[in-house]
């Protein structure tokens, strides 16, 4: 049974976590109303292969790809499906993205100074640095890098913490 003190433990994390998403979107909305921008056209709505129903195939296999991003393209060729040429769902993703980017970090922040965590995750947020990759559909590949670079960092710290194999892999994967 759980203890009151670790219950309020585990909602504190919760609502923190979702405070940070919060945060994320009370910066980032005005940008779901936005258009496209600079050339969000030559990856999305002007890239024959976002529109092919055998791109998915050819960003991984083939050279045909004006940059070689097949993770990234491949989330704009699913959303494409998904959303079409309406903007805000292509940029809701990417704010998501940037939200969850700021949990991981929050959570291996609190790991070594636990007070400081949180304000230096919601700083990461709002930075004004971070406003071209959530605004800026083609920087999809950008959200993606921070995501899975501090994913693999929370895998590691969680095998040195608990020595599982299976997080270990995950840190490499």
């Amino acid at each position: 049974m759980n203890s009151p003190s670790r219950g309020w433990s585990e909602r504190y994390r919760l609502l923190a976590g979702v405070l940070l998403l919060a945060l994320s979107f009370l910066a980032y909305q005005p940008g779901l109303r936005g258009g496209f921008i600079w050339d969000d056209d030559i990856y999305l709505t002007g890239n024959p292969l976002i529109h092919a129903p055998d791109g998915l195939a050819r960003f991984w296999f083939t050279g045909e790809a004006m940059d070689y991003y097949p993770l990234s393209s491949s989330t704009l060729w699913l959303e494409w499906r998904a959303w079409g040429d309406r903007v805000g769902g292509y940029r809701l993703v990417n704010l998501l993205l940037h939200g969850l980017t700021a949990i991981l970090l929050w959570r291996i922040l609190a790991r070594g100074s636990p007070g400081l965590a949180w304000p230096a995750a919601a700083l990461f947020v709002l930075h004004p640095l971070n406003a071209e990759a959530v605004a800026w559909i083609a920087q999809r590949k950008t959200v993606l890098a921070g995501l899975f670079a501090l994913a693999s960092l929370w895998a590691w710290l969680r095998f040195e913490e608990r020595g599982r194999p299976l997080t270990y892999l995950g840190s490499l994967l």
